[in-house]
């Protein structure tokens, strides 16, 4: 620990490092640049980043090209200026301890984020409406090194990994063609030319053959049975008044002290001060399997693994967790849903959207991804030109990791320090004392079991999770994982009823 290696000096020193941190690089609005995050206003075919011309620099689309450049640049220059000046004092501390270490990691991260928001600010800008005056070699200029820069922090481009690009072909030739009946020609014309730049690719190899010698996995029968034969009951649709209520319970299960938080996003978000809905209609009701998928993924992985890392390492996210993060979190809610992890054929729903980015221009992109109902184009399209090939690839992490996780489940560390940490792996054998870890307690499945198998009893469904789980090693599942306290029990009942009213 810091106090046993360095004097009270230095000690207070870092800490007044971490609070300045705090106050001038990761404030609320930098957290959601960071985490590429951006929400877009939209208006007559425009794209207007308000999280980074209006929440982060104070701007609106009423603003003049050069004022939004401008402004917007000099504010971002002079976070940068802050990172080196972190750095620096960081580096001069007589010794480097581990807390200082992933803390330069974690800037050194959030400095290339700023990199890559700067090289592609003047595209946010062509997105409000004004034209590009860059040329064709110095958008392409720009393009690479954006691209150089994102393979560092989440994998780099599609196209250059043959089992994706495998993958992407399958999928994308099966959407496209149960759509061709409704197409028009030219949008034939662009599915036709997706499929044959994807086949030319170096990358791409023999589809059929790639997948021979592929075990089946017997447990699809049984996600079937549970959820097929109870499809009325995982379908029942619950109001957004009654799921907020239940994840409240669960948070109050965990003793999580954050709020739920119905804001302007386009998706649910695990924010380090709260777990915001979207107000969006589309989530005026959920599904009961969504709600029990959402307490799993987003509450008992990111919500844990927040309140984990608070009470241990600090209060931020570190650099390069996204696939412990993203990774395991997919594969809880896929364990949950019975799903496959002795196959790696599944792919996002947004990876094939994103190579077909990476292939077409920008007019092209955007006619495709109507062919399928997904006109998100700004989300795509994050940083990049609107109109020309590009995407922002930020969401290959939830294809690109969850591989990654299953084979660092295989190492000799405890597997299940994976699900309570918001780090590198790297970085968590260095954390030498754990203090008041809240281990998930697989409540979807406590649910699960009450609706449809009311007469399982507490060892039967132990011995049930630590088959299903069989990553978790039996003392972590017996002993942190499943005993519930009296108020927890009530907090379940409480839950069960507003399923069933």
């Amino acid at each position: 620990m810091i106090e046993a290696i360095w004097s009270s000096s230095e000690t207070e020193e870092f800490e007044d490092i971490v609070n300045k941190i705090k106050e001038t690089i990761f404030t609320p609005k930098m957290v959601d640049i960071f985490e590429l995050t951006f929400a877009y206003d939209t208006n007559n075919g425009n794209f207007f980043n308000r999280t980074l011309f209006t929440d982060f620099a104070w701007l609106s689309s009423q603003d003049s090209k050069e004022k939004l450049f401008s402004t917007t640049n000099s504010l971002l220059q002079i976070k940068k200026m802050y990172i080196q000046q972190a750095r620096n004092e960081l580096l001069q501390l007589s010794k480097i301890e581990w807390k200082s270490d992933i803390l330069l990691w974690t800037l050194n991260y959030v400095e290339k984020i700023i990199d890559m928001t700067v090289l592609w600010l003047p595209f946010e800008v062509e997105k409000v409406g004004y034209p590009l005056t860059l040329s064709s070699q110095e958008i392409e200029e720009r393009t690479q090194k954006m691209e150089s820069i994102e393979k560092d922090l989440f994998g780099g481009n599609i196209r250059e990994n043959p089992l994706e690009v495998v993958n992407c072909y399958r999928s994308l030739k099966t959407k496209i063609e149960k759509k061709l009946p409704t197409m028009t020609e030219d949008q034939k014309k662009i599915s036709e030319k997706l499929l044959g730049s994807v086949k030319a690719l170096p990358a791409f190899l023999d589809v059929d053959g790639i997948f021979e010698n592929r075990e089946t996995d017997t447990r699809t029968t049984n996600y079937k049975k549970v959820f097929e034969d109870n499809k009325e009951l995982f379908e029942k649709n619950i109001s957004r008044t009654d799921y907020v209520r239940i994840f409240e319970l669960v948070f109050a299960m965990y003793g999580i002290n954050k709020p739920i938080t119905i804001d302007e996003r386009n998706s649910i978000y695990d924010g380090d001060d709260a777990l915001y809905i979207p107000q969006n209609k589309s989530y005026d009701i959920l599904s009961l399997q969504k709600i029990l998928v959402l307490i799993q993924h987003e509450i008992e992985r990111h919500m844990l693994s927040l309140v984990n890392n608070e009470e241990n390492v600090g209060w931020f996210r570190w650099a390069n967790n996204l696939f412990v993060e993203e990774g395991s979190a997919i594969i809880m809610e896929w364990i949950l849903q019975w799903k496959s992890l002795s196959e790696y054929e599944w792919i996002s729903v947004s990876l094939p959207n994103l190579l077909a980015g990476e292939l077409l221009n920008g007019d092209e992109y955007k006619e495709f991804l109507g062919i399928f109902s997904q006109k998100d184009i700004d989300r795509k399209k994050r940083l990049y030109p609107l109109h020309q090939r590009g995407v922002q690839h930020k969401d290959t992490t939830y294809t690109r990791w969850p591989k990654a996780v299953i084979e660092y489940l295989a190492q000799w560390w405890d597997p299940k320090d994976l699900f309570i940490w918001r780090l590198q792996t790297q970085d968590i054998p260095k954390i030498s004392e754990k203090k008041n870890i809240k281990y998930p307690k697989l409540v979807s499945e406590v649910l699960i079991q009450k609706l449809v198998n009311k007469k399982i009893n507490d060892s039967e469904f132990k011995e049930f999770i630590a088959g299903k789980y069989n990553f978790l090693t039996e003392k972590t599942v017996k002993d942190k994982m499943n005993d519930f306290t009296n108020d927890q029990k009530r907090k379940l009942v409480e839950i069960l009823n507003i399923i069933k009213k």
